[in-house]
């Protein structure tokens, strides 16, 4: 795992953008998640999530989310999920396109997740 202060360095430089709906600083982020091979830094950053608010809270959702898929662990996209708020549910969902190899049970589980997402009062339409 790369050492705290590397990710907490990391972490701080997660900015969102409003005029364009865009991230700063989550490439890196998600870089330094998926090449850590033991999860140490995927566990400190959900460690840390909270710490954060809004929009750029609902970013590192999405790379937590993002990684959790292509590694198979449904149950952690679901708790995340489960414990956030609109920022995090809404990025949670956009993180889980692609395809879900790593275990049987990822692409039944992504959908049931997406059709519990569009029930969920929050829920935004797409345009």
């Amino acid at each position: 795992m790369p050492d705290r202060s590397e990710v907490d360095k990391l972490l701080s430089q997660v900015v969102f953008l409003a005029r364009n709906n865009s991230f700063e600083g989550l490439n890196a982020l998600r870089h330094a998640v998926e090449r850590d091979p033991d999860g140490g830094a995927s566990a400190y950053v959900r460690e840390r999530l909270w710490d954060f608010e809004g929009k750029v809270r609902g970013g590192i959702a999405f790379v937590l989310a993002g990684n959790y898929r292509v590694r198979g662990d449904l149950a952690a996209i679901r708790e995340i999920y489960a414990a956030g708020d609109t920022d995090v549910r809404q990025s949670v969902l956009n993180a889980l396109w692609g395809e879900p190899n790593a275990s049987p049970e990822m692409g039944p589980g992504i959908v049931a997740l997406a059709i519990e997402g569009a029930r969920s009062p929050d829920a935004k339409p797409v345009a």
